[in-house]
């Protein structure tokens, strides 16, 4: 193993884990794909399954600010690829929107994907996974991915 060039993805609560663990250990991770990840349990829509780990959302003692990855987001150092579909019934699209309005903030750069009429399962569509293997080849291999062959009309 190259420890000079680690890269990570996940999809859903992974995709989570991976911008954190970006964000959490920004000198061993190079480069991060993160694929409909809930960055903001504040705003996600299933509070009732949150609600039992993390407490009521502005309560004392709630975990919500402290588990988000929004207020990390000034930490990131390395290449960071941001993934969400458009439609998502289950990590809506504003939890990609959130992160990327911190990097904003941050002044730090990343990479956005944006599938239309994707859902959850964003992360298996063709597009998003030669988009990631392009990515991990790019900036951990320093190598320029084959072009897309365009299908013949």
């Amino acid at each position: 193993m190259d420890l000079d060039r680690v890269g990570i993805t996940g999809i859903s609560f992974g995709g989570y884990a991976s911008a954190r663990a970006m964000f959490l250990f920004p000198d061993f991770y190079k480069a991060a794909v993160s694929i409909a990840g809930p960055h903001d349990y504040r705003t996600m829509i299933s509070s009732i399954s949150l609600e039992r780990f993390f407490g009521v959302p502005g309560e004392p003692g709630d975990s919500y600010t402290r588990v988000d990855n929004l207020h990390l987001a000034d930490r990131l150092k390395g290449k960071l690829m941001l993934v969400t579909g458009d439609i998502d019934q289950n990590v809506p699209f504003n939890q990609t929107v959130a992160l990327a309005d911190a990097l904003n903030k941050a002044g730090k750069d990343y990479d956005l994907v944006l599938m239309p009429n994707a859902a959850h399962d964003v992360g298996y569509q063709p597009y998003v996974a030669r988009r990631l293997a392009g990515y991990f080849l790019r900036h951990l291999k320093g190598q320029e991915p084959v072009p897309f062959a365009q299908p013949s009309k």
